[in-house]
């Protein structure tokens, strides 16, 4: 196994201040510095799990005890005061069965359940609320929501269903059918590389709102279309976000600073606002 040095300075940035990292004898990371001042530290159990993080008063525990799978509970203290704990349960497959998040005193808990694929069959709330999940042979063709875990057959009203292209990409949703006898529906509509174009909205085959989106080379999205008319992004070399035009007129301009902080943003109708980073 490599050592690193007891001490490494990383990610210079353009006024010569870096981040410190300090490793402990068996190369984990056990100190960190950032460009901001801030100290952090890092503690590992015999698997060079991490165990413990922390900064000023507050800390992160993960406790994993002899479960090979995952985390058993996670705690996020203040000083002394507990935060939010987590705890999880695993199948013995290594699959998360149930987890129970507490914070501020108030509980909340999770349990899934799966099919012999592996494929998640069911999400129950506390409450007992179950959002069901029924398959074709590889993927999601209906996600039951009527809270119940019982099949609804053929009984459209309790669930929405999913309708994809050959490529895998999302098709269509067709929600619920509504008290009414008709559908809210989405569709989807992407270019060659498989970047959404278009998503329609519609209800018993009424359009009620549409949205177009057009991309630049690097992926970034340059424009926005919806019933208020089109929003265009602008992008520097770095493919940071230097202006927006809106379908009113308005324009906001952004910069940044040398570490690529946004440094300003500025608009025809907007006060200037400008950012600090120590």
């Amino acid at each position: 196994m490599f050592v690193f040095s007891s001490t490494t300075p990383q990610n210079v940035d353009a006024a010569g201040q870096a981040d410190l990292l300090t490793y402990n004898t068996i190369g984990d990371l056990s100190q960190k510095r950032d460009l901001k001042q801030q100290s952090f530290g890092f503690a590992y159990d015999n698997l060079h799990r991490l165990v413990t993080s922390n900064v000023g008063t507050a800390s992160f525990k993960t406790y994993y005890e002899d479960n090979p799978f995952g985390p058993i509970r996670k705690e996020e203290w203040s000083g002394s005061t507990l935060l939010k704990s987590a705890a999880y349960a695993y199948t013995a497959d290594g699959q998360l069965k149930v987890k129970s998040v507490t914070s501020e005193g108030h509980a909340l808990s999770l349990t899934n359940t799966f099919d012999l694929a592996g494929k998640v069959t069911g999400v129950t709330n506390g409450y007992g609320f179950t959002t069901a999940y029924h398959y074709d042979k590889v993927r999601v063709e209906k996600v039951q929501t009527n809270g119940s875990s019982a099949n609804p057959g053929g009984d459209d009203s309790q669930y929405a269903r999913y309708e994809y292209n050959p490529n895998g990409t999302l098709k269509t949703v067709t929600y619920p059918r509504l008290g009414d006898g008709t559908y809210a529906k989405a569709d989807y509509v992407y270019d060659k590389i498989n970047r959404l174009t278009s998503i329609t909205n519609s209800k018993g085959g009424q359009t009620l709102s549409s949205y177009g989106y057009g991309y630049d080379a690097n992926g970034n999205i340059t424009s926005v279309t919806d019933a208020a008319g089109t929003t265009t992004y602008s992008y520097d070399p770095l493919n940071r976000l230097t202006q927006t035009s809106r379908p009113d007129g308005q324009i906001v301009t952004y910069t940044y600073d040398g570490r690529g902080n946004r440094k300003t943003s500025q608009g025809d109708s907007l006060i200037l606002s400008e950012a600090s980073y120590s």
